[in-house]
């Protein structure tokens, strides 16, 4: 049985060793739990869309063909550096510089555009809900039939974030027209309906006992999603093999 705490120690410490401005800032935070699930997978090809620095590529099994995508060059040089047996690019997750029908798995991390990063900061003129149709076509695009895309983002319909413009379990799923989906959540203390408990005491509550073996698998067994009260959404879709991947979702183009 995994030792969660030491596991998610060992994956602070190498954000914080090669790239701390791109740690994800929660000692509890649900991608753990993803990341531990994709080190189960062997001799697939995957492509991590959002890579950053590489970091969750260097937990994979090397039996795997590994490959990542970001547009910040200076993280492709980092990644490129730590994890010299992957595959890295510089390029645009609406433009991905692969094959139809190439990979086994995509990861898609809270990389979901307008939800997960600010597109104003790209100087797009198309909508985030555009851009995130062509997304996340261009992930069904590169995947293979059969193929799993592993999805996670902030629950916008959660309190934990009542006041930010995050998605919604509705509006993902619809861009997964043609896909097996299982949906999880994490984190659904709010459910706890006592007047104390708010977003802010159980983020600090678990900052404090982040280090407790024993909190880390009370969550681990409390993984249904609940549209009001989990902070995370977890989507694990399974592309179905009638799916013709060179039909686009959307025929917007991005330049």
């Amino acid at each position: 049985m995994k030792n969660w705490v030491k596991f998610s120690r060992l994956v602070k410490s190498r954000f914080l060793k090669r790239s701390p401005n791109l740690w994800w800032g929660d000692n509890m935070d649900f991608r753990f739990w993803v990341l531990s699930k994709l080190m189960d997978d062997k001799n697939k090809v995957i492509l991590d869309i959002g890579c950053q620095a590489g970091n969750i590529t260097s937990f994979l099994n090397k039996s795997n063909k590994l490959y990542g995508v970001d547009v910040d060059f200076k993280s492709i040089k980092n990644a490129n550096r730590y994890v010299n047996y992957a595959s890295f690019a510089c390029a645009s997750m609406y433009k991905l510089p692969y094959k139809n029908e190439m990979f086994d798995i995509v990861v898609m991390m809270n990389v979901i555009p307008g939800w997960d990063f600010n597109i104003e900061d790209h100087n797009f003129d198309l909508s985030d809900v555009q851009l995130r149709r062509i997304a996340l076509n261009e992930a069904s695009r590169v995947l293979k039939p059969n193929g799993r895309i592993l999805i996670t983002t902030p629950n916008g319909s959660s309190k934990f974030y009542s006041r930010q413009n995050k998605g919604e379990l509705d509006s993902l799923l619809a861009l997964l027209d043609g896909y097996e989906v299982n949906v999880i959540g994490w984190n659904n203390l709010l459910r706890y309906k006592l007047i104390f408990i708010t977003p802010f005491l159980i983020n600090n509550f678990l900052r404090v006992f982040s280090g407790s073996e024993l909190l880390w698998k009370f969550l681990l067994k409390d993984m249904k999603f609940n549209n009001r009260y989990s902070k995370s959404i977890g989507v694990f879709a399974r592309k179905s093999g009638e799916v013709d991947s060179k039909a686009t979702i959307s025929k917007l183009k991005v330049y």
